[in-house]
């Protein structure tokens, strides 16, 4: 009997080692080490289906911030990803809210990006949507068509005096001649930028994207002035992304 108890004993004893062992005094369980990436220049931007693309599943439109793909010419240290999907033609609405300003002294509206294909891009410059008197102030908007070399950071420029009035304010078109009368025009109030991307299926791998989520990222939107007069007002640089 008492052999039965040493025996107990020594094995009681030796379970506690192991556990010991396994798991010392004071040591603590690993941690996960992952790391979560915030911008909150990022976290202005806003992106949803729009016009065209109300079938389009939600979760496939996103912006996030990103350090992997950083723009070697912009340097900086982080860019923003945009992923969406689209039907042909149809509207993804991508928007920031920008300084109500008189903007007038540029020439237009510029980017870096790095997309894997060709893409049409319409920029538009927003205001208030409200009327002072019987004068409206709205927006005005550029198309381009992106062909530069595909999956190379490129730069995109929209100027200004392509812009034109789409008439899609409420109670009908600007009062204003150009973008130039609607920067200056002090009843102007500028509320968003909008760069938003088009599915062209001019391109035969953009046409296999149909439906499926594409994936761009985006760098240094900036105003620039052609004769260079005025330095880039840089609206949006991505460099304040931080690993947390």
């Amino acid at each position: 009997m008492k052999h039965e108890r040493f025996f107990l004993l020594v094995v009681g004893v030796s379970l506690l080692l192991l556990g010991a062992c396994s798991n010392p005094a004071g040591s603590e369980e690993k941690q996960d080490t992952t790391t979560t990436l915030t911008s909150e220049q990022v976290s202005m931007w806003s992106i949803e289906p729009g016009s065209g693309n109300e079938d389009q599943p939600t979760e496939n439109y996103s912006v996030a911030p990103d350090v992997e793909n950083v723009n070697p010419n912009g340097g900086g240290i982080g860019c923003m990803k945009v992923t969406f999907s689209s039907n042909p033609w149809a509207m993804t609405e991508l928007y920031a809210p920008i300084p109500d300003d008189d903007y007038s002294g540029y020439d237009g509206v510029a980017f870096d990006i790095k997309i894997d294909y060709s893409e049409n891009f319409c920029v538009i410059v927003r205001g208030d949507n409200t009327s002072v008197g019987e004068q409206q102030h709205w927006k005005y908007e550029n198309y381009v068509y992106y062909g530069g070399t595909p999956d190379t950071w490129q730069t995109v420029q929209f100027a200004f005096a392509d812009f034109t009035d789409p008439g899609w304010a409420t109670s009908g078109s600007n009062v204003d001649a150009t973008i130039y009368d609607f920067f200056s025009n002090p009843d102007t109030v500028v509320t968003q930028l909008n760069i938003n991307p088009i599915l062209n299926l001019g391109d035969s791998e953009a046409g296999e994207a149909e439906d499926t989520p594409i994936t761009f990222y985006i760098d240094n939107i900036r105003l620039y002035d052609a004769d260079g007069v005025l330095e880039d007002l840089v609206l949006f640089d991505f460099d304040d992304v931080q690993e947390q």
